[in-house]
């Protein structure tokens, strides 16, 4: 098989692959962080509360760095 080069600079695709990635990422964060505070002995909301917090710090950092800060 091999690869048509229009099909690989797609910028739909790569769109597409982007959304994939940052949700890859999203899970595999969500885990990590999941794993770790389970064995920190977090469990109920305080689990779900440093998950949440952790995952909107990630995600706020990212967005700063890719978009810029704002009106800053």
């Amino acid at each position: 098989m091999s690869l048509n080069q229009d099909l690989i600079s797609n910028s739909a695709i790569a769109a597409a692959r982007e959304d994939s990635a940052s949700e890859v990422a999203s899970t595999f964060l969500r885990h990590a962080v999941n794993v770790w505070a389970r064995e920190h002995d977090l469990t109920g909301e305080t689990l779900s509360g440093v998950v949440n917090d952790v995952l909107r710090y990630a995600t706020t950092t990212i967005n700063e760095v890719r978009f810029g800060r704002g009106g800053v």
